[in-house]
């Protein structure tokens, strides 16, 4: 039954699909899951952060991680949909490889008090960095375009710099509890949601 199952097209692309990943685990043993996006290319996203003592969901770790431009041969480019949701990590520092971040990339990291993002990155999705309750620093990417729904929801950022290709801001996109200044650095017309 095996053997027919094996032939199976459906079974060829699972067997290719767990081949298309790896991992990296940092010095104070913390996993980082890769998916690899273009193996002639060599380049790959951040698919799941974990622990290796705990599930991903229940990560307990808290402290600085620095993700690297490269691992294993891979040029990191993107951040995947909910890749670090519900870490404990109080400051993320991406490499400038980074172009693409996935919806709910960051949502509810409560520790999360400080992220700088690569200024490569051109759209922060939706949830991006929602009910981040401890997120007070947030650096925009200096070529962001767009900001999503609900992006910063839940902060509590006092302050934030809206960078000049700024041309959407979708609603609620800065929902946040004692946000006081805004500066916008936009000359031309934009999109406010």
């Amino acid at each position: 039954y095996l053997s027919n199952f094996q032939s199976d097209d459906a079974w060829k692309s699972f067997a290719h699909f767990l081949t298309d990943e790896f991992y990296w685990k940092n010095s104070d043993g913390v996993q980082i899951n890769f998916n690899i996006i273009d193996e002639n290319a060599k380049i790959a996203a951040i698919s799941q952060i974990s622990d290796a003592r705990k599930p991903a969901i229940d990560i307990n770790w808290s402290g600085k991680l620095t993700i690297p431009a490269e691992v294993n041969g891979y040029k990191i480019t993107a951040v995947g949909v909910q890749a670090f949701m519900g870490c404990s990590l109080q400051d993320i520092e991406l490499p400038e490889t980074i172009d693409s971040i996935g919806k709910q990339a960051f949502e509810n990291c409560g520790d999360l008090e400080s992220v700088v993002l690569p200024d490569h990155s051109t759209a922060l999705p939706e949830a991006c960095f929602s009910f981040c309750m401890s997120l007070s620093v947030v650096i925009l990417p200096k070529h962001l375009k767009s900001i999503g729904k609900d992006a910063f929801s839940g902060c509590i950022m006092s302050t934030v710099t809206i960078p000049a290709e700024v041309t959407s801001i979708a609603k609620g996109a800065f929902d946040c509890d004692g946000l006081k200044s805004v500066v916008s650095l936009i000359t031309e017309p934009f999109d406010l949601g």
